[in-house]
């Protein structure tokens, strides 16, 4: 009956050290957590890089810089997530780009309504303040008033219509 035990050749270091055994258990050990480590280590730098390319797209997208290029990367999963983000790039450009020709023409078209409006109104309102200077019953002159008075309302809210339309453009 032998037993096989692994023991130190050096007394001293039999006393003051755990058993051989147990400390190449903890070593092991040890040694696991620490290549775990290291390995998770790389690859977290690994991913990383591989996801700035999408973080990168995203930030942009958010801030509506949209002049851009996609950037790529070697994960497949990762790159079909970047082409998503290409496309949702091109149809927000689009969709700005036909809200500002929507504004734009919507500017036009109020600066010529207004434009169209000056017109007529200055015509009602120089012809009522022509008639305002003949002979008028109270009453003609009560309706040349009120005539004027309302030209006069509806020429200022033109001019507001038209400074408001002005101020949109810057």
């Amino acid at each position: 009956n032998y037993q096989v035990v692994p023991y130190y050749t050096n007394a001293w270091m039999e006393k003051h050290f755990p058993k051989i055994d147990f400390l190449f258990i903890t070593l092991l050990i040890i040694f696991c957590f620490m290549s775990t480590f290291g390995v998770t280590l790389i690859w977290v730098k690994h991913m990383t890089k591989q996801l700035v390319p999408m973080l990168e797209a995203s930030d942009k997208i958010a801030k509506q810089e949209l002049d851009f290029e996609v950037g790529s990367s070697n994960i497949k999963e990762f790159n079909d997530v970047l082409n998503s983000l290409e496309k949702m790039k091109i149809a927000l450009s689009d969709s700005l780009r036909e809200n500002w020709l929507q504004e734009e023409n919507k500017r036009s078209q109020i600066s010529a309504l207004t434009h169209d409006l000056k017109t007529p109104i200055s015509i009602v309102k120089g012809n009522a303040e022509l008639l305002k200077d003949t002979n008028l019953s109270e009453e003609q002159k009560t309706y040349v008033d009120f005539i004027i008075k309302n030209s006069n309302r509806i020429s200022d809210y033109s001019i507001t219509l038209m400074d408001m339309n002005k101020s949109e453009q810057f």
